[in-house]
């Protein structure tokens, strides 16, 4: 087992609020994304892969409201765009250390635009002993559970 902080957060105005957090019972660390706290719209994995799948209005729209803090990723509105068109094209993002110092956060969008649902499904873990292996297959785990996610969303609204 790994221990890690399980997250279901979502796009709550201009800012992500976490919805649902759960921890196996070997994580001997917390992340600050807890139920019902409003997080940055601009930082971490959690919140970076649900700015990732915006549209380019509601996104320009978004980013005047919010800080110009895109330090994460990139220096330049042309440098953020792109990574956010990345973490788009390869349907995950991984942050480490944005949030909490010494924890890697891997992040999968769950998305259903007809119930207006934009959210994202995080695993976070400590960076110590994290071996490429193992993040490689967290980051599969997470992207397809969130599909499976996005995908029930659909059908039970059909």
């Amino acid at each position: 087992h790994i221990p890690c902080v399980g997250l279901l957060a979502r796009l709550h105005h201009e800012t992500v609020m976490c919805i649902a957090e759960d921890a196996t019972s070997a994580a001997d660390f917390r992340s600050s994304y807890q139920r019902g706290r409003l997080m940055p719209l601009t930082k971490g994995a959690t919140s970076t892969v649900i700015l990732a799948q915006l549209s380019g209005r509601k996104l320009g729209k978004l980013l005047k409201t919010v800080a110009e803090d895109t330090q994460p990723l990139g220096a330049t509105a042309e440098e953020f765009r792109d990574n956010l068109a990345r973490i788009r094209k390869n349907g995950f993002c991984i942050s480490r250390g944005e949030i909490d110092a010494g924890l890697v956060g891997i992040a999968a969008p769950i998305v259903a635009p007809d119930l207006g649902i934009m959210a994202s499904l995080s695993l976070v873990l400590s960076a110590d002993g994290l071996t490429d292996a193992v993040e490689r297959r967290i980051t599969l785990l997470t992207v397809s559970s969130a599909a499976l996610v996005s995908e029930q969303l659909r059908r039970h609204n059909r």
